[in-house]
């Protein structure tokens, strides 16, 4: 592994855009919301609007209304090519509210618009985002990009992984490379923020034991004011990282180690960190049920899925392994995100792509909120 921090430390400068930046309180206008970080960027709210991004056409559903649609406010518009306001071109394309407007990244390209889909515009460039996990991230005035990609070095092929920090609105500001990393095994990472923090956890998988392949799992904070970067945290064991949260001021990472000869039986752990991103304690392993391999973690609740003819069955617990409640969603359902009105999940219902609730009342019963059927360009 090589590795480069290019970030560094004036004494006495805050590198904060705005003095009313200088607080950890949340600032629901322009920090990054947790609530649907789970979905990896692909859903968002506004007051009582969601908006997900469902295979390259932006929808929305009104929870006080019931009303759903692609998220378009041109007249006349048909909805039906690449000219529709809804339409980002990125299958996999995330979206944030920021200020009032809804912005995706559609290859290097910033747009932003009104949350009814007017005035859809350009906000800037940025470097290159061939690769796996591309992500983007707005925070308290800073445009901050993530992508995992693959080089070639000394003729040996290795993964990247690169994280840069831009201001937004400021397209003839060059790219901050904060972090930059080479690895000879398969890596990914999860990055999230907390007021003027960043953490970036970051996974590797030596391939070449399939019986049992070992991760070596780092901890990353980068202190937005102080313009530092450090690492906190670092350990190796054959555990998988499936998820990272935030709840009542600790950072919790699930983990899961799998049966890799049956792929039918796994154990899930809970590490916790404080904002410092200060090792805490480990909570006991759960065991999943048998057929349930994989997780992911949400607030105080762990979603376990089994994929099997088409249903994805889930089993819901608290993160003491208690059972709180199971269903049957649709084919290759996910995690969104949780709030005050339930579990949201993305599944495929046919040739429907769909956003499903589960209430909070009844998490045993899933609901398909939004059913679209993107059409054939």
């Amino acid at each position: 592994m090589v590795l480069f921090l290019i970030s560094s430390c004036t004494e006495s400068t805050s590198h904060l855009l705005r003095e009313e930046y200088e607080t950890e309180s949340y600032m629901p206008e322009v920090d990054v919301p947790w609530e649907y970080e789970t979905s990896n960027g692909y859903m968002c709210r506004s007051g009582s609007v969601y908006y997900i991004n469902l295979d390259s056409w932006i929808n929305y559903y009104d929870v006080e209304t019931g009303k759903s649609g692609v998220l378009c406010g041109k007249p006349e518009c048909m909805h039906k090519d690449a000219t529709c306001n809804a339409y980002t071109g990125v299958p996999l394309g995330q979206l944030q509210i920021y200020e009032g407007k809804i912005y995706w990244l559609a290859n290097t390209t910033l747009f932003r618009a009104d949350l009814d889909g007017n005035h859809r515009e350009v906000v800037q460039m940025v470097d290159n985002m061939n690769g796996l996990n591309g992500r983007f991230f707005l925070q308290r005035g800073y445009l901050y990009t993530c992508i995992i990609g693959q080089e070639v070095v000394d003729g040996q092929s290795v993964s990247t992984i690169r994280c840069n920090q831009y201001i937004l609105g400021n397209p003839d500001q060059p790219a901050k490379t904060l972090f930059f990393e080479e690895f000879k095994q398969q890596a990914n990472y999860i990055c999230r923020f907390v007021g003027n923090m960043m953490y970036f956890l970051v996974d590797t998988m030596d391939t070449q034991d399939t019986e049992m392949p070992t991760k070596e799992i780092y901890l990353y904070t980068y202190d937005i004011s102080e313009d530092i970067w450090k690492e906190t945290w670092h350990t190796t064991e054959p555990w998988e990282i499936y998820g990272m949260c935030l709840y009542e001021d600790e950072i919790t990472v699930l983990s899961i180690q799998t049966d890799y000869m049956t792929a039918s039986h796994a154990q899930v752990k809970l590490t916790k960190f404080d904002l410092e991103g200060n090792f805490m304690q480990e909570a006991e392993n759960i065991e999943l049920d048998s057929g349930y391999s994989t997780a992911r973690i949400v607030d105080q609740y762990l979603i376990a899925f089994d994929y099997v003819n088409d249903i994805s069955k889930y089993m819901i617990y608290d993160w003491d392994g208690n059972y709180i409640a199971r269903g049957e969603a649709g084919y290759v359902a996910n995690v969104m995100g949780m709030d005050e009105n339930g579990l949201f999940l993305r599944s495929i219902n046919g040739v429907d792509d769909c956003l499903t609730l589960l209430p909070m009342e009844d998490l045993s019963q899933a609901e398909n909120i939004i059913e679209f059927a993107p059409p054939m360009l």
